[in-house]
């Protein structure tokens, strides 16, 4: 597994400076759960449809090994790979 940087764009801001959602593929999507009775959850991007990195992304999930398609929502973060370029802004 690649070594990540500790670089995390949140998914949504509110503002007019709010930066687009970035991602590739090899990136990781971070979903932190609000409810104290669901984990945290953590998948790898494995397609990124639009050229420009923003959402949506087609995700495997790690403790299911499911994968789906994904709009994060604002408890998501995108833990980009060592060596990525910034977000675009």
């Amino acid at each position: 597994m690649a070594a990540l940087e500790s670089r995390r764009v949140p998914a949504q801001r509110s503002g007019p400076e709010r930066p687009a959602l970035y991602a590739e593929k090899s990136d990781r999507l971070l979903s932190h759960s609000s409810y104290s009775v669901l984990a945290d959850r953590e998948a790898e991007i494995l397609e990124v449809p639009n050229a420009d990195g923003s959402p949506p992304y087609r995700v495997r999930w790690s403790d299911t090994g499911r994968e789906a398609l994904v709009m994060p929502g604002p408890d998501c973060v995108v833990e980009h790979q060592q060596g990525a370029p910034p977000p675009k802004q």
